[in-house]
């Protein structure tokens, strides 16, 4: 057991862990794992927090955007309210607290109530954070397509006050919008799956070498990000995973040209939901703005990261185009990408 589980557990168990000798500190351990009331408490976090880290995870992955936020918040509370609702704290949990009805009846429901009291300080806890900005992301959650009230024109309205983007064309926003929520509702209406669809579709569109190149399809619809995707993994066959910023890509490549739709769709899917994808791209500026390479220009810098950042070609594959052309190669080699340097030099 490390030294931190241990500070966690003798601080519970209100003993300084410096006065606490070997076999002391191995009989308060065993004492707290053969009590029910612990073990109680134990089953009950480890059935609880699958909920809140499930909802964590999709909230790191790169692809969550603000349009998922309602949805994914809004699961978790109603999760444990329904498990307040249920009074249901885990199968383990719930035995223990019946056999422990009969022995002290008392004790059962002092551990009932601070289950039930656990799971309402994290709901008021995750409230208090979203309620400040509910109404914005339910108003967005309009792009999910998992949400009664996708593609619902007075929704989108109400998105357009919100971020008030420059230069759209209203009335013709409304025609690109019927044309799409009609082909969408025929594409729905189809003996096909639609998430097959656009796995083609992502597929197509990332293949750049297919003798080298391969890419692995569970990925493309859903959780492509996470060590952990054991706990959020679900059938991947039917139309409930597909992921909808993939679904508007797809949408607007076959519809064609719609301006005005891409201008609001790109606005809203850029929004980030929480702090992680940022995070990652100060992880990638550790490794590519270093003391060894300070003396890139910030324009060379950005273009890296947007390559490091969108672009899903493999290493090889990107050495091989490289090579293979040769104005480019001829570009690098010479100081013509100095020009502007020299001419400011020389002025």
């Amino acid at each position: 057991m490390s030294s931190i589980t241990y500070q966690r557990i003798s601080k519970f168990w209100n003993v300084a862990p410096s006065s606490v000798s070997e076999s002391l500190r191995k009989s308060l351990l065993k004492s707290f794992f053969d009590n029910n009331d612990g073990l109680c408490t134990l089953n009950f976090l480890e059935n609880v927090l699958v909920d809140i880290q499930h909802a964590e995870l999709k909230l790191q992955h790169e692809h969550t955007t603000a349009v998922d936020l309602y949805r994914i918040i809004s699961d978790l509370i109603k999760k444990l309210e329904q498990r307040l609702d249920d009074h249901y704290f885990g199968n383990k949990a719930y035995m223990i607290l019946n056999s422990l009805k009969e022995s002290d009846k008392n004790k059962a429901e002092e551990l009932q109530q601070s289950f039930e009291s656990f799971i309402k300080v994290t709901i008021e806890y995750t409230n208090s954070y979203f309620d400040k900005n509910r109404n914005f992301y339910e108003k967005l959650s309009v792009f999910d397509c998992h949400f009664p009230r996708f593609l619902k024109w007075e929704y989108i309205m109400d998105v357009l006050d919100l971020i008030k983007i420059d230069d759209l064309d209203k009335d013709e926003l409304y025609n690109e919008y019927c044309e799409i929520k009609f082909m969408y509702n025929n594409l729905k209406n189809k003996n096909v799956k639609l998430n097959e669809l656009i796995k083609s579709y992502i597929l197509n569109k990332n293949v750049h070498n297919p003798q080298s190149t391969t890419y692995k399809e569970e990925n493309l619809l859903c959780d492509d990000s996470d060590n952990e995707d054991f706990l959020l993994r679900d059938n991947k066959d039917t139309d409930e995973n597909v992921r909808f910023d993939q679904l508007w890509s797809y949408l607007i490549n076959l519809k064609g040209a719609t301006p005005n739709i891409k201008k609001i769709i790109c606005y809203v899917f850029s929004i980030p939901c929480s702090n992680a994808y940022v995070e990652s791209i100060f992880s990638q500026m550790n490794h590519l703005w270093t003391n060894y390479r300070k003396r890139m220009d910030i324009q060379l810098v950005a273009a890296e990261l947007q390559i490091r950042k969108n672009s899903s070609i493999p290493c090889n594959d990107f050495y091989k185009s490289i090579i293979s052309q040769q104005d480019l190669l001829k570009a690098i080699t010479t100081n013509d990408k100095y020009e502007t340097k020299r001419r400011i030099c020389s002025q």
